[in-house]
């Protein structure tokens, strides 16, 4: 690897219904596409630490990390390499609302996810890791390498696996 490894986080958080928080990204890459909310660990932070902030940025949601669900590693410019590790999380304050990149924010169960436009690799991760229950359509299809690699082309953000 000749570029930097750019470290990023991800929260998987459902509510009380099985529903899954998603934002609708702001800005590129990926505007107007629906991911898990997240971005990038600031130095000096561990992984919880810039979860929490993040969530708090993005969605107004406190929250407590829990388990690493997993992680993508996905190429960005100048041979840089986005590091995404995502978590589940619980909410345990804050009121919801959009904030920082994020366009929109809502809970979707499994039939509203289907339907929404999502980064490319979400929904075959979130069925991979357990957290979504579905097949994903045709259309969000993308090659996921043994180790775990999203393989594709588009620009890489640090919203959960965007």
């Amino acid at each position: 690897m000749s570029g930097s490894l750019i470290p990023c986080v991800g929260a998987v958080i459902k509510d009380g219904r099985g529903r899954l928080l998603l934002i609708k990204r702001g800005h590129d890459p990926g505007a107007g596409l629906w991911s898990l909310p997240g971005g990038r660990v600031e130095p000096g932070e561990t992984d919880a630490e810039a979860l929490v902030r993040e969530m708090r940025e993005e969605t107004g949601l406190v929250v407590r990390a829990g388990r690493l669900l997993g992680s993508v590693r996905r190429p960005y410019r100048d041979g840089d390499v986005v590091d995404i590790r995502d978590y589940a999380a619980t909410v345990i304050g804050g009121t919801l609302n959009a904030g920082d990149d994020a366009a929109d924010i809502r809970w979707v169960d499994e039939e509203d996810f289907a339907r929404l436009p999502v980064t490319e690799g979400l929904a075959q991760i979130l069925t991979s890791w357990g957290v979504l229950g579905f097949r994903a359509p045709a259309r969000l299809s993308t090659a996921i390498s043994a180790r775990g690699q999203v393989q594709g082309r588009d620009k890489p953000d640090c919203s959960g696996l965007s």
